[in-house]
């Protein structure tokens, strides 16, 4: 997708300047990257954001936790998911998302 990959090069350019490695940027930038299907590049931009500001953005989480189970590291996407509803007990989708990887992983009990 051609708007995908102009966003991506903006962040990218953006990254080069002094405040680039603000976590919007890095925010941004990972975001793009999972659209992009670039889901390694995603994963060390969010991870970057999350050691920042833990408390950034909501989505950061599920888009890390994706990121994750994209390249079959269930492990890590659940741990993510942990994290989240840490922080947010009643988070719904977390619940949700991290019982379907449980399931998947044939972890009932």
């Amino acid at each position: 997708n051609s708007n995908s990959q102009s966003a991506e090069d903006c962040f990218k350019e953006a990254s080069k300047f002094p405040e680039g490695n603000s976590v919007e940027v890095l925010c941004l930038l990972g975001i793009s990257s999972f659209h992009l299907e670039n889901y390694h590049e995603a994963i060390r931009c969010l991870n970057s954001v999350l050691l920042k500001d833990d408390g950034y953005r909501k989505n950061v989480f599920f888009f890390l936790a994706i990121s994750y189970k994209r390249i079959d590291d269930i492990e890590s996407a659940i741990q993510i998911l942990t994290i989240t509803i840490s922080k947010s007990p009643k988070n719904y989708e977390a619940l949700l998302f991290r019982g379907k990887l449980f399931a998947r992983e044939k972890k009932y009990r």
